[in-house]
């Protein structure tokens, strides 16, 4: 008996995965879109965020120009930064076009920082919030707009700040180690601690410390300031002549190389009536108290309350207001470095005019209980009246990233 055989006919593996690339090839193309669209968009973005940056800090400056014309005068002021901004919505950036003037906002502060509206006319700031962009490939992932917002804020800054001591000392600041830096510590500082400026360079202290003689500088750096054209520059700006760099916290101050023995000794002593060189009694006066103290002073007075002490004839001349800064690089010749404030330093004596060492010696005062008299003026506040010309800035917008 024959039993009959029916033959199977297998079904191809091609023929089982028919229509799969057509998915893969749809899930591609769609990535694909989704990233192209990413790049298209966000670069629209990106220039649209630069225009309306450059027509807002336009709108600032001309406002604040407007403000030093006439102080107080808001209403033209907002008028001037809203005629400056629609200048900038012509030919080359017609998308700026559809934000209306009302949409330009403009507020005023007396004080940078903290940024205080309506307190006053000193800085102007201007902002656009409320600027979208339609959206073009991304519009396929649900994303149907693109908001653009940008802010400026302009002010006034003197180019002159006279009398700006231009030897700065190293100090910690909150975050280091030991728990004793910041302000409240006068950054590592001891008040009446004789304390040694201008010392040899030469590499870090392990750790670092402020009255370690060693201040963290490489070869050729003594943490004597950028003031202008060399030593000449820093002599003048000793004796409070000439015109120098404005310094505030924060910052970022760049040194000038060299020891400058003979300039820098010779304005320092001229404080103590002893003037050589280029130096004399018109350009580079003498403090009313002219005696030196050596080695370090007792609590509670330590050198200054002598100094200062009625009868003693002292005017301030000595009692200098110093940048701290940040020093946390060992390297040599020119540096940039933070300043993270400033405190008054009294001269205790004379420095060396010759050779190729130099100290310059002397104590901080208690910043709660001492002014600095003189000389400097490091007020990040602009005063147009208190001399020097003033220009209008730019400045890092307080409220917004952004500007």
């Amino acid at each position: 008996m024959s039993v009959a055989r029916h033959k199977r006919t297998p079904t191809s593996w091609p023929e089982q995965q028919r229509g799969a690339a057509i998915v893969l090839v749809t899930i591609g193309m769609v990535a694909m879109l989704t990233m192209a669209g990413l790049a298209l968009d966000m670069g629209e973005v990106y220039i649209n965020k630069t225009r309306l940056q450059n027509a807002l800090d336009a709108a600032a400056l001309s406002a604040a120009k407007q403000l030093v014309i006439n102080p107080g005068g808001t209403t033209e002021a907002v008028t001037k930064a809203r005629d400056t901004f629609a200048l900038n919505q012509d030919e080359g950036n017609e998308q700026l076009g559809s934000i209306a003037q009302t949409d330009v906002n403009v507020e005023f502060s007396d004080t940078l920082v903290p940024w205080s509206p309506n307190s006053g006319t000193n800085f102007v700031r201007v902002w656009v919030d409320t600027f979208s962009l339609d959206s073009y490939l991304i519009s396929l992932i649900g994303i149907s707009d693109k908001p653009v917002v940008a802010s400026a804020t302009a002010g006034p800054a003197k180019t002159q700040c006279p009398n700006v001591f231009p030897l700065m000392a190293c100090g910690w600041d909150e975050e280091h180690p030991s728990g004793n830096g910041g302000s409240a510590n006068n950054w590592g500082y001891t008040v009446g601690d004789l304390v040694v400026l201008k010392v040899h360079s030469g590499p870090c202290p392990d750790p670092p410390t402020p009255e370690n003689p060693d201040p963290c500088n490489g070869p050729g750096n003594f943490n004597v300031l950028d003031v202008g054209s060399g030593a000449s520059a820093v002599r003048a700006a000793i004796c409070g002549q000439g015109e120098h760099q404005c310094i505030e916290e924060g910052q970022l101050a760049q040194t000038e190389p060299g020891n400058m023995v003979g300039p820098v000794g010779q304005a320092i002593n001229a404080y103590f009536a002893d003037w050589k060189g280029p130096v004399n009694p018109d350009n580079c006066p003498a403090d009313g108290n002219i005696d030196e103290y050596f080695g370090a002073g007792s609590p509670p007075n330590y050198h200054f309350g002598t100094y200062s002490m009625p009868g003693n004839g002292a005017t301030g001349r000595r009692h200098v207001p110093i940048p701290i800064g940040k020093c946390t690089e060992d390297e040599g010749g020119k540096k940039i470095m933070e300043i993270l404030d400033t405190m008054c330093f009294l001269i205790t004596r004379k420095a060396e005019t010759s050779g190729n060492t130099q100290f310059v010696y002397g104590e901080f005062s208690d910043p709660d209980e001492v002014a600095c008299l003189a000389p400097g003026d490091l007020s990040p506040d602009p005063d147009p009246e208190a001399g020097g010309p003033v220009i209008i800035v730019l400045f890092k917008d307080q409220v917004m990233d952004d500007g």
